[in-house]
């Protein structure tokens, strides 16, 4: 999903989740991840926010939400943000009970077995979508590498290439340039000196 959903787009996005369609589902935490984390970052308690950052809650806000999914009554998308919020309240009220009581809880810990996750979350339900800001940030970082990396010779470019993007060792890069292994090492270290 690259955007947002309307009022009408997320109540049909509802409807398909609930339905059951794995897209739909994924669609829909990738939205309700939005939705909470924006939450997350305005209105957690002041008293949270030493422990936990707005990711730890989003995310257990999110476990909440998809577990809740098929006992969902609401049938718009105003009705299901509304939920969120709900459920992102709650959260932050246990989360402040129990902390006083106890650290941690591994009881409450989520462990893959067997491709899946713990409470039948199915392992490709789980979010692991970058923010807008981080695709923003990697995209900058690399235009900056695309840059540097102009200026530099040829061989050069391609011995940090070998080595960084695709993962070489230096065995290998000295088979894809001709010549020893500690060659390779040599220009990857003088090619890594001119970048800087």
């Amino acid at each position: 999903m690259s955007h947002f959903p309307t009022d009408r787009s997320g109540s049909a996005l509802l409807r398909k989740a609930r339905a059951g369609e794995r897209d739909a589902i994924n669609d829909l935490l990738a939205a309700s991840q939005i939705y909470v984390h924006q939450i997350a970052r305005r209105e957690m308690p002041a008293e949270l926010q030493p422990r936990l950052d707005a990711d730890d809650v989003t995310q257990e806000t999110l476990l909440r939400a998809y577990l809740s999914l098929p006992s969902f009554k609401g049938k718009t998308w105003k009705d299901w943000l509304s939920q969120l919020r709900r459920i992102f309240r709650n959260t932050c009220q246990n989360i402040l009970r129990d902390g006083h009581r106890k650290k941690r809880d591994i009881t409450y810990e989520v462990h893959f077995q067997g491709g899946r996750v713990g409470f039948g979350i199915p392992e490709d339900l789980i979010i692991t979508t970058q923010t807008p800001v981080e695709i923003l940030l990697r995209k900058e970082e690399r235009a900056d590498v695309r840059y540097v990396l102009a200026g530099l010779p040829r061989r050069c470019r391609r011995v940090l290439w070998l080595r960084f993007w695709k993962g070489c060792s230096y065995g290998e890069i000295a088979w894809h340039l001709g010549g020893s292994a500690n060659a390779a090492q040599k220009l990857c270290q003088r090619a890594q000196l001119q970048v800087r």
